[in-house]
């Protein structure tokens, strides 16, 4: 069975965003995180703006600066997803 790409799609950059303001929210700066998980400023910022996918590896290391696991970070993504497409779903509904 082939992945969605749309959904992977949505996954990355509902990531993004999720970190992005991780970060903003935090005291540390963008070079800050990329140092810490081992990935220059370009490429997170790359990934930042959902046109490149984190590794797992790099998703644990961020789960982990910011004090939570992956799959916390992967569950509050999902859920980001849902209530995207809810909106749009009741968005669409009312068009009608």
């Amino acid at each position: 069975m082939n992945p969605d790409p749309l959904r992977s799609e949505e996954l990355t950059a509902a990531l993004a965003a999720l970190v992005k303001k991780k970060i903003q929210n935090s005291t540390m700066s963008i070079n800050q995180v990329a140092r810490s998980i081992g990935i220059s400023r370009q490429t997170l910022h790359t990934k930042l703006a959902a046109r490149g996918e984190f590794t797992p590896s790099q998703l644990e290391a961020i789960a982990s600066l910011f004090g939570t696991k992956a799959s916390t970070l992967l569950k509050q993504a999902e859920t980001e997803i849902t209530a995207t497409r809810r909106s749009k779903n009741r968005q669409g509904g009312q068009e009608k």
